[in-house]
């Protein structure tokens, strides 16, 4: 471990994690682990109504209704998950959780995944070593970044591709039961 900036480090090649984008398909995931939540104020949000079914309620026109709200509080959250099975195990993937008030959907669609009829977010961590299972897909990220050429010196605007989650499961009994059991005798003896 180095301990401040002073201190030399010794060179080694050493075999990095593959951050590729795991490819478009259904995938058995382990949460490893939960980030710290962080607290962000928006200031007069433009918030959309939801039903209790999470549709977005309309106007006569067929509009969205929102309302302008002075102060929203939003709590981000980082969560790594390990693919379990297949081509992609041991591979990370990093999905972000938010309270945005415009994606009510999206914590209780996983907590749902994990079994659990509720949680606190504060006990998220609780979760942790827990299998779901998800819909993976692979997008190009929204933020450009700009590659230089090493040989001619032009600069390009790549889009790099990134691995998202489009929907989490509930694990059957069957695949629970399966999964436990290779985490408890991953030898198969």
């Amino acid at each position: 471990m180095i301990k401040g900036l002073d201190e030399t480090v010794v060179a080694s090649e050493q075999g990095g994690n593959d951050f590729s984008p795991i490819p478009k398909g259904t995938y058995f995931l382990k949460l490893v682990e939960v980030g710290a939540w962080e607290d962000s104020i928006q200031k007069n949000m433009k918030v959309i109504a939801f039903d209790d079914r999470f549709q977005k309620m309309k106007d006569a026109n067929d509009k969205d209704i929102t309302e302008i709200v002075p102060e929203v509080h939003i709590f981000k959250n980082k969560l790594k998950f390990e693919v379990i099975e297949g081509a992609q195990a041991k591979k990370t993937f990093f999905h972000f959780v938010s309270t945005h008030p415009n994606i009510p959907w999206a914590i209780p669609n996983l907590v749902h995944a994990f079994g659990v009829p509720s949680l606190k977010l504060s006990q998220f961590k609780t979760l942790i070593g827990q299998c779901i299972k998800a819909d993976l897909d692979i997008e190009p990220s929204k933020k450009g970044k700009v590659v230089t050429d090493k040989d001619t010196g032009i600069d390009t605007m790549t889009y790099p591709e990134y691995t998202v989650a489009k929907r989490f499961y509930a694990l059957t009994d069957d695949e629970s039961d399966r999964l436990t059991d290779k985490e408890e005798n991953p030898l198969d003896i």
